[in-house]
């Protein structure tokens, strides 16, 4: 892990470097949460260069680092990210898809992981984000998820897909990030704490490492192996003194 880090960080910089000497765009592959977190501490580095998180869709996971800006380069260009529409030739005749299902018919072409960015599912439909020079691998070569015949079409334009979740609301202490991670998942403390320690959990992309940061609205956590959600804020104070707080946890 360590190794792969320092590889990361020196990938960055050097990829900053050629955008700032060349004058023109350059980008990473999809980032995990992790690998974005090392960005965003190698962020302040990377001064004499713009550069942003980009990941085809306002709530991505996965998501590339871009360097470069109009500003500075005089000229704009569209990141390199490419969507895929997967759908089952006969819906009637559908296996029941799921994330797992579309990742592992991309994975089964050969496919590194760091080529593909977030799939979403509406539908038994799967909108798959890769970045662009794949993108006719896939819709040329992908005819199969599980035993589902599907067509696959480059898509320029994203369809309205309702992101899916369930609102919690309960009465937490203080709004902890080990509470209100509880609170989301039915965790103890001492498991929600376990998880903040073991470098699972994201705010708002950053890495997380202590357990008492305080929440504020509209954080966005993540929690690898369990999902993310969004913490809505304080709604009122319980008769025992207990913050009443609302989160919306994201659903597939």
């Amino acid at each position: 892990m360590e190794k792969d880090t320092t590889i990361l960080r020196k990938r960055l910089n050097e990829l900053a470097t050629k955008a700032f000497q060349q004058n023109r765009y350059c980008y990473t592959p999809f980032l995990d949460l992790y690998e974005q977190s090392i960005y965003q501490e190698e962020y302040t580095t990377f001064h004499y260069v713009t550069s942003h998180l980009i990941g085809g869709h306002p709530y991505a996971d996965r998501q590339l680092v871009c360097f470069g800006c109009e500003q500075l380069f005089g000229y704009l260009e569209e990141p390199p990210i490419a969507c895929i529409k997967i759908e089952p030739v006969s819906k009637k005749f559908s296996d029941d898809l799921n994330h797992r299902d579309f990742l592992g018919a991309i994975m089964n072409l050969g496919i590194d992981r760091s080529m593909v960015g977030d799939i979403l599912i509406s539908e038994n439909v799967g909108y798959v984000f890769c970045l662009e020079h794949i993108a006719d691998l896939l819709t040329n070569s992908l005819s199969k998820v599980k035993q589902t015949v599907v067509i696959c079409t480059h898509i320029t334009t994203l369809p309205q897909i309702e992101m899916k979740y369930k609102e919690i609301k309960g009465s937490v202490s203080s709004c902890r990030l080990d509470s209100i991670i509880g609170l989301a998942f039915q965790l103890s403390r001492s498991q929600a704490i376990s998880y903040i320690q073991g470098k699972k959990v994201f705010v708002n992309g950053r890495l997380i490492q202590s357990n008492s940061l305080l929440l504020k609205e509209s954080m966005t956590i993540s929690v690898r192996g369990l999902g993310k959600f969004i913490f809505d804020g304080v709604d009122g104070i319980s008769k025992k003194g207990k913050q009443r707080v609302t989160i919306r946890k994201f659903i597939s």
